[in-house]
């Protein structure tokens, strides 16, 4: 799934068959945990595949409350520090300000 959310599938015809391909073999459950950063992302396609009948249970706003309350507010929204990524740095830049509000950001692709 990480690859597909990396790869900025997200909006494409083939994610929801690819979606299948992953939980379907999870068959009938209660409750799925949004265990990564990246599946914020993808929380409302999920709720739609289970019809809503489902807990779809992500902790990242209380997550982001504990890890950034403190901080003040002109730093919000925005980040001054470096991100490396060994992928695509523009894909990282989109993903950062769709998932937690980030522009601005410096980010440089590296070899590892």
């Amino acid at each position: 799934m990480l690859s597909t959310i990396f790869n900025d599938w997200t909006e494409q015809a083939e994610f929801d068959s690819h979606l299948n391909s992953v939980l379907a073999p999870l068959g009938q459950i209660d409750g799925l945990l949004l265990a990564c950063t990246h599946y914020p992302l993808i929380a409302e396609r999920l709720k739609a595949y289970y019809d809503g009948k489902v807990t779809i249970l992500d902790p990242m706003e209380e997550t982001l409350k504990m890890n950034f309350s403190d901080l003040p507010n002109e730093l919000h929204g925005k980040s001054t520090d470096l991100f490396l990524t060994t992928g695509d740095a523009a894909l990282m830049a989109r993903l950062a300000n769709r998932l937690y509000g980030l522009v601005e950001l410096n980010i440089e692709s590296i070899s590892i």
